[in-house]
């Protein structure tokens, strides 16, 4: 059985390069690393949201320890969906780490939780009373990118890649082919041989 500690040598770069018209995924474009963090796996748990008052983050007890979390909150970046404290309650739940198609705030004190939050955007604004979770484990689409539960999510500082969980093997095989292979590249370059050189010797 696939687990997502199977893509810890891989990176955002790599994985995306292993995707293809067949096996589907994409990029959630404009979600970047709002804290420190290496390379973050894991299996998606979705969360969407609408406006009007109501229950915020109770959701939480519901994720399965090392998931994704992955907020969907139609882009908006006037109000946040995430913050300290709910960091410091993931953390401590062991999920991987959070994804949100909107908003968070509290850098500052996020980036001493040592917890991986990425997003839209940020502001100091809070979303409880303003949105709240309409769906908890359901299909998304962020930017015309299909995001399921069970999705395997790789993501650092490069951005976030969604692979289809039933493509995950097959996509992550590929991606360690091009890795080793823009390795060996790299090793070549260092030893003297050009680019194009490097390249060709070491084909696809």
């Amino acid at each position: 059985m696939l687990t997502a500690f199977d893509a810890t040598d891989l990176s955002a770069c790599s994985v995306s390069d292993a995707l293809d018209a067949q096996t589907g995924g994409g990029i959630l474009d404009g979600i970047h690393a709002m804290t420190p963090c290496g390379v973050v796996i894991g299996f998606a748990f979705t969360v969407t949201f609408e406006e009007g008052p109501g229950p915020f983050n109770e959701y939480l007890s519901s994720v399965p320890p090392h998931s994704v979390l992955i907020l969907d909150g139609g882009g908006r970046t006037d109000l946040s969906l995430w913050g300290a404290i709910i960091s410091t309650e993931a953390h401590r739940l062991e999920m991987s780490g959070t994804l949100i198609n909107g908003a968070c705030r509290d850098l500052t004190e996020l980036a001493e939780i040592t917890y991986p939050v990425f997003a839209r955007g940020r502001t100091p604004r809070s979303g409880r009373g303003a949105v709240h979770t309409v769906g908890v484990d359901v299909p998304l689409s962020i930017g015309g990118v299909s995001v399921n539960p069970r999705d395997l999510i790789v993501a650092d500082r490069d951005g976030v890649v969604i692979v289809p969980h039933r493509h995950a093997e097959q996509v992550l095989n590929r991606a360690r082919r091009i890795t080793r292979r823009d390795e060996a590249i790299r090793e070549r370059v260092r030893s003297g041989l050009s680019l194009k050189d490097a390249r060709s010797s070491l084909p696809i």
